[in-house]
């Protein structure tokens, strides 16, 4: 039997104090966690679209297959969250706290303008934010070649590609 919280829309207190709190499948739709403590919560399968968890603390959160599709993360402290199958798509992480996070690779500075990439296991494979922007690594691939061509940064760009094609599952 899944259980399953329903709080769709609903604004917790700033900061609240969740820590541990057993959340998987709740449904926390548009959320505002802003500044909430999450420490080592369950939200494995919630759905946090749209939520508002900038700042939040989610270190050695558990957000196995949780859709943070467009979910505000900046700042937020996910080190050690295990992100593995999480749907990340249109999330903001920029300044995320991200070591040691399960399921996601970091690789930066990079670029001309030093910004990051974000790599998210999805299924056998990764999904990338670049800047504000997600892409598959074939979308990532024609961007690099469409932006930056065969310069300094398009090499360095198109190692990281070569990196995660062979990462992923087979």
């Amino acid at each position: 039997m899944t259980r399953m919280s329903n709080i769709n829309g609903y604004k917790i207190e700033s900061g609240a104090y969740l820590c541990g709190a057993d959340l998987c499948g709740a449904d926390l739709r548009g959320a505002d966690l802003c500044g909430a403590d999450l420490c080592e919560a369950s939200l494995c399968e919630a759905d946090l679209s749209g939520a508002d968890l900038h700042r939040a603390d989610l270190h050695e959160a558990d957000l196995r297959g949780a859709n943070l599709r467009g979910a505000d993360l900046s700042e937020a402290d996910l080190c050690g969250a295990d992100l593995s199958e999480a749907d990340l798509c249109g999330a903001d992480l920029c300044g995320a706290d991200l070591r040691g996070a399960i399921g996601i690779l970091v690789v930066g500075p990079i670029g001309s303008r030093k910004g990051f990439v974000y790599a998210v296991e999805h299924g056998d494979t990764y999904i990338c934010q670049v800047g504000c922007q997600w892409f598959s690594l074939d979308e990532f691939a024609q961007q690099v070649t469409n932006v930056n061509g065969d310069n300094k940064h398009g090499r360095d760009y198109q190692n990281v590609i070569a990196f995660l094609r062979a990462m992923e599952v087979s």
